[in-house]
Parts: C-alpha cells; structure tokens; sequence
C-alpha cells in the first residue's frame, strides 16, 4: 500500500479511537454516576448498559490498534506506527480486548458455546455483587460484576474496568495531538 493510503488509514483510525475513547469516558461516566433505582430490574441494568457500551467502545479501540487477532492479525505491524504514535504497547489493557469484541458483537454465539461447554448450565444472566475478595462464585453468571474490585465477569473474561478507562483516559489527549500534528501537515 502507497504511503498515501497508509496515511489516510491511520489518519481514519485515529479519528475512530478519538471518538470510541470518548464513548468509554461517557460509559465511565454513567458507571460512576449510577444510584440504586426503586425498580430492581432498573438498579441492575443500568450499570450492565454503561459496562456494556465501556467494553465495546474499548474493544473497537482494541481492534483498531492490534487488528482481530493480536499478534497473529495481518494488521499488527501494520498498526505499529499508530501504536508509536499514541504511546501504546502489548502491556496496555486494551490489548487483548478485541476477543471481548467478538462475545459482546456475537453474544447468542458466544452464550451457545459456554452452554455447551459447562458442566452445569445454569445461568445467571446478570449479578451486580460486593463479595469479599476471596469469595469464589459458582461460573453461573454470564455478567458479573464485582463492586469493590471493578472486575467484570463477562462470559469467561474477566477485565479489570477501572485499568481501561485510566488507559483511555491515558491515551485519549495524545490521540487527540497526533490529529492535530496530521491535520497542521502541509498538505
């Protein structure tokens, strides 16, 4: 690919993680401004709806930085210079999120493969929980998240919430410089 199109690809990318990176601060937002509602189905939706949209738009980063697949994708050298440029590596947290990707996009695949994978397919669809640290849950829920730790359990990921919305909060004013270099370019 000319160096032209590479230029007009990065410059799309960065446009796109500038916007999903203010799509996970909103979510953060929404996550940390939620109060116990009078109705439960309200009290326990609301922060899967802010967790929801926080892990899609940080693994539309994810994918936008690393391609598919990680190191395996076609796209990861290819990335590397948008990498470079916005200070990111393999260490970050959104690294391995475009698997997360996959399971939010592709939920009735993912939830058919846990069932037909568990030896006990009970199903909690949702649990919002303050468990002491050590406390074991049984792998029943399909969405679970933990009050004092900031993991969710999603499917048979566990991401840390509060790791990815430093990372972006990290990462979202040098997006933002690396746009305004592009754009001051002589043309």
């Amino acid at each position: 690919m000319n160096a032209n199109r590479e230029d007009t690809l990065q410059l799309a990318l960065l446009w796109h993680i500038e916007m999903q990176s203010r799509f996970v601060i909103y979510a953060a937002d929404e996550l940390e401004t939620h109060r116990p509602a009078d109705d439960f189905a309200d009290a326990l939706l609301r922060p899967f709806y802010a967790i929801h949209n926080l892990l899609y738009a940080a693994a539309s980063i994810s994918k936008a930085l690393w391609g598919l697949e990680g190191r395996s994708s076609r796209d990861y050298e290819r990335r590397r210079p948008l990498r470079e440029a916005i200070g990111i590596d393999d260490n970050s947290p959104l690294y391995l999120l475009f698997a997360v990707h996959e399971g939010v996009e592709h939920y009735d695949q993912a939830l058919t493969a846990w069932i037909d994978s568990s030896d006990d397919p009970f199903v909690v669809e949702a649990a919002l929980v303050n468990d002491p640290p050590d406390f074991r849950t049984p792998n029943v829920y399909l969405k679970r998240f933990d009050l004092n730790t900031g993991v969710v359990k999603f499917i048979d990921h566990r991401i840390h919430i509060p790791s990815i919305i430093c990372e972006v909060e990290r990462i979202a004013p040098r997006v933002q410089r690396e746009l305004r270099r592009i754009d001051e370019r002589p043309s």
